[in-house]
């Protein structure tokens, strides 16, 4: 029976790759790679014997996110069949915020294929460490659009992180970002539940071996696309009220 691995690289380059997840890697055939550092992908290639697949191309062809992330499950679940071990590595968890490998999931259900998804080092351990706070006790965890879509009510007693705001009410593959204010719906959404001047931290998490983290400070009306670097994909810390 064919091997199908869902891996992740951590948050900061291969510097949080786990000895679990470079076994599987060292048994495969091929490895499909969704991340945009281009050293990791490299080091991939160097450092296995596997065939390594970029699946930066897929985006050129389609229009929508969701679109991708199909074909990538297609491609992925596809190769079992002329692999003996498959593996789809991300940046981050392969199961924190990754719509492809939820597709994957489905399809190999479909066609009788084992999946087998290894722990990694999510955007939200990096965070914790970046805010240094213990965020164990009470936390909501939301993804911008699924919040807005689905009108969430939220609990202003306990903290928040608002994870893709870049990607917020845009189903579209981001190529640029435009200058209107995308985030104005979701910061309006926000002061349904917290008064004006209440602090919020958008964070940077060190995404490179060469980077590190930045925290900016503001107030939860002063929250723009202007105000923020999109482009380096932040999330929200919105502490509680106490």
């Amino acid at each position: 029976m064919p091997k199908l691995y869902l891996l992740g690289t951590g948050i900061r380059g291969l510097l949080q790759i786990t000895q679990e997840t470079q076994q599987a890697l060292s048994i495969s055939d091929k490895i499909y790679v969704l991340h945009s550092d281009l050293g990791v992908i490299r080091n991939l290639e160097e450092t296995f014997d596997a065939e390594v697949v970029d699946l930066e191309y897929i985006y050129r062809g389609v229009k929508t996110r969701n679109d991708a992330y199909k074909q990538i499950a297609q491609l992925i679940v596809g190769a079992t069949s002329e692999a003996t071990t498959v593996s789809f590595v991300v940046h981050g968890h392969p199961l924190f915020l990754v719509s492809a490998s939820e597709y994957i999931y489905g399809l190999a259900e479909r066609k009788s294929i084992t999946v087998h998804a290894l722990p990694s080092v999510t955007s939200l351990d990096t965070i914790m460490c970046d805010l240094q706070l213990d965020l164990g006790y009470a936390l909501q965890i939301y993804d911008t659009t699924t919040l807005l879509r689905r009108n969430h009510q939220l609990d202003n007693r306990a903290e928040a992180l608002f994870f893709q705001l870049t990607s917020t009410l845009n189903p579209n593959v981001i190529d640029q970002l435009g200058s209107d204010d995308t985030l104005a719906e979701f910061r309006e959404y926000l002061l349904r539940f917290y008064p004006h001047d209440h602090p919020v931290k958008v964070v940077y998490s060190a995404a490179t071996a060469f980077s590190g983290s930045i925290v900016q400070e503001l107030e939860l009306s002063k929250l723009s696309a202007q105000s923020l670097n999109l482009v380096e994909r932040p999330t929200l810390y919105v502490p509680a009220i106490e």
